[in-house]
């Protein structure tokens, strides 16, 4: 009978392990929209998803909303050219770098994509489900005179996390008293 309920416990836990596996959070992030500015200038939030992970396997950002590029002179041959724009979105843990780049677009936009790492950055700082994003206006860099600055904003915003949650303490709970429970009818 020990070795059934014992079995029976194990089962039990492995399904719950397995069934918290991949959830998925999604969150508004109202500070970042609006019209997105450039270093030092960008829009910053930070968020709480409201629950701890074990583990987290993908980050994304889903946002829409409008960029338009500029125009600028080209000194050294003298021609006008079209100034792209994108957005940067970038968390930054204590090592690394996670960000992701939005564009470039010429007017309304959707986009849904995952954070890229840099530098050896992981998701540890994540796991207690509390951070900070920051989106800036890029516009890359070069020696041109600018005819019409790019511009660049966000309508709508959601990170969303895809991990393993800890298990609630109600949940361990149950799990214990339906192992009290068999081990008494046995």
């Amino acid at each position: 009978m020990r070795k059934r309920t014992l079995v029976l416990f194990v089962a039990v836990s492995v399904l719950i392990q397995t069934s918290a596996l991949a959830i998925t959070v999604p969150i508004p992030l109202p500070s970042i929209v609006g019209d997105i500015l450039g270093y030092p200038n960008g829009r910053t939030q930070a968020f709480d998803l409201g629950m701890s992970f074990q583990s987290i396997q993908d980050v994304r950002l889903e946002t829409t909303g409008v960029l338009t590029p500029g125009v600028a002179w080209d000194p050294t041959n003298g021609n006008l050219f079209v100034w792209d724009v994108q957005i940067e979105v970038c968390m930054e843990p204590p090592q690394g770098l996670w960000s992701l780049f939005v564009g470039p677009y010429d007017g309304s936009y959707t986009d849904n994509q995952s954070f890229r790492q840099w530098s050896g950055a992981t998701w540890d700082f994540l796991l207690d489900g509390k951070a900070e994003i920051t989106a800036q206006l890029s516009t890359g860099y070069g020696f041109f005179q600018p005819v019409t600055r790019p511009t660049a904003s966000i309508s709508t915003a959601y990170l969303i996390v895809e991990g393993t949650p800890v298990p609630e303490p109600c949940t361990l709970m149950l799990l214990g008293l339906g192992a009290v429970i068999l081990r008494k009818k046995h």
